[in-house]
């Protein structure tokens, strides 16, 4: 969604962990897997742009299961981070 919004598909990762309620941290472990999986550059410290696919342009079922997932991923390091 933070990336919609955007012209540009840019995203400051210290706007996006503000806008998402999360610690930057999180926000750092998720940007590092889309990097790592080319559909993010990082184009300064705290910014990124997406690369993936043909644009933003996910079907609700795509874009809802990939918010479950992120949010599954958010869960389980937030649980690891507990241990």
């Amino acid at each position: 969604q933070l990336l919609k919004e955007t012209p540009d598909s840019t995203v400051d990762l210290n706007s996006a962990a503000n806008a998402l309620c999360v610690q930057k941290r999180r926000i750092y472990d998720i940007t590092n897997v889309l990097e790592g999986i080319n559909l993010i550059q990082k184009t300064s410290k705290n910014m990124v742009s997406w690369l993936g696919g043909s644009g933003l342009d996910f079907s609700c079922r795509e874009e809802s299961l990939f918010a479950e997932n992120i949010k599954s991923e958010i869960s389980q390091m937030e649980h690891e981070e507990m241990l």
